[in-house]
């Protein structure tokens, strides 16, 4: 009787406790529908996943910039090659494609382009600018030029508000000569459009030039950018680093000459040998072996005036002992230079594209045009237009500037008719 008694009792307790336990768990329900979430270790893991495919991607876009292909490739054939538009990591993967695409366009690897942009339609066949790009590819083949034309006339008529495409059949219509009225009254308005929504962007931009004074005051470089800059400012230097660079990377080398009895791969291994695997390293050690008067630089920081027929003016001020300046151009946008002057009180002396030295620059279709690198500048030997400084003198760095957009190149002047501070 009196174990029926004690297993009553335990049972009326354990009761009790259950129901304290089930009023609780309502309570707490009610009072904060977070208190008993099991998803959060699931967002938790949902989000380190996401972050971690982020961070490669600065990664690769930083190397991008660079003109450097290889990893963003290496990406996308493995890690990220199984990737569909359902996952949340898609937006990247996209965003990689356009700049893979963008570059091999600019480095004109259309094959590599035409494989891409393939693989990309493939994925998504509605998207735009795959289609942009793979039809740019064709028309830039050997074999498949009419094709890639119809290809990209066809698909801009389909979609005319798209940038990419009406870059890519500006070209092609200007190459061809041909005259699309439709597309001429269109990029009136594209172009007005580009403007009103990219002004402020391009007008911060514009006023992050920069001007550096070199003089022949001997120094020595001190860090890694003054070495590659010391490599730069000599083109001899320069090209046998690109000599290097290639070889580093297994490229071919067949654009280079043998030199002093060496061919251009014992040329490379030659240096590589000595620890130049950087452009630093290399820098560092030929100024070692050939000690030498270099530049000092004084930066100063200038407003760019835009004047009329789109002739923009950098106004500076040249001590006696100038003879060289340093053109950097302002990050983040695609500019191209048409003409260049030098102007004083007294004279107007242009200054022939083709004799000036740069950086992150090429001359294309008879204009110097900015990389993807923000790291871009050209030299003025001031010395070879002004012989004799005197003393302080004032002159105006003049250049007609264009915007490099998508939808074909905009004049400076048009964002804004003067640049100020």
């Amino acid at each position: 009787m009196l174990t029926s008694k004690l297993g009553l009792k335990i049972l009326s307790n354990a009761l009790s406790l259950i129901g304290a336990i089930i009023f609780l768990v309502m309570f707490f329900e009610l009072k904060d529908p977070n208190f008993f979430r099991f998803n959060d270790w699931g967002d938790q893991w949902s989000s380190a996943y996401y972050q971690k495919h982020v961070t490669k991607f600065r990664e690769l876009i930083k190397e991008l910039r660079k003109g450097e292909t290889d990893s963003a490739i290496l990406q996308l054939e493995n890690d990220w090659n199984d990737l569909e538009k359902r996952d949340r990591a898609y937006r990247l993967k996209w965003k990689l494609l356009l700049a893979l695409s963008e570059e091999l366009h600019r480095q004109k690897r259309y094959d590599e382009l035409l494989k891409w942009s393939s693989d990309w339609r493939a994925q998504d066949d509605r998207d735009i600018d795959a289609i942009a790009f793979y039809y740019e590819a064709l028309y830039r083949s050997k074999d498949k030029q009419s094709e890639g034309f119809n290809g990209l006339k066809a698909e801009w008529h389909r979609f005319p508000e798209s940038s990419t495409l009406a870059g890519f059949y500006s070209m092609a219509l200007k190459e061809r000569g041909i005259h699309d009225p439709t597309f001429e009254a269109k990029r009136y308005e594209l172009h007005q459009k580009f403007i009103e929504q990219q002004q402020q962007n391009v007008l911060k931009s514009a006023r992050q030039w920069k001007v550096r004074f070199y003089s022949d005051i001997p120094t020595t470089p001190v860090t890694d950018r003054e070495y590659e800059d010391y490599v730069d400012s000599h083109d001899n230097l320069k090209e046998t680093w690109a000599l290097i660079s290639d070889y580093l990377r297994g490229e071919a080398l067949s654009q280079y000459s043998a030199k002093h009895g060496l061919t251009p791969g014992q040329q490379a291994e030659y240096w590589i040998k000595k620890g130049a695997e950087t452009k630093t390293l290399f820098g560092r050690l030929h100024f070692a072996a050939h000690p030498q008067t270099t530049l000092v630089s004084k930066p100063l920081r200038l407003n760019i005036v835009t004047k009329t027929n789109n002739w923009s003016r950098l106004s500076l001020t040249l001590g006696p002992d100038t003879k060289t300046l340093r053109i950097d151009l302002p990050p983040k946008i695609r500019l191209q230079i048409d003409k260049v002057r030098i102007r004083t009180k007294t004279m107007a002396q242009p200054v022939p594209l083709s004799q000036i030295k740069s950086k992150n620059m090429a001359i294309v279709n008879s204009s110097l045009t900015t990389t993807n690198h923000n790291n871009r500048y050209f030299f003025l030997p001031i010395n070879d237009y002004l012989a004799h400084i005197g003393n302080v003198q004032d002159l105006s760095i003049e250049l007609v500037i264009q915007v490099s957009t998508n939808v074909g190149a905009i004049a400076l002047a048009e964002f804004s008719r003067e640049l100020r501070n």
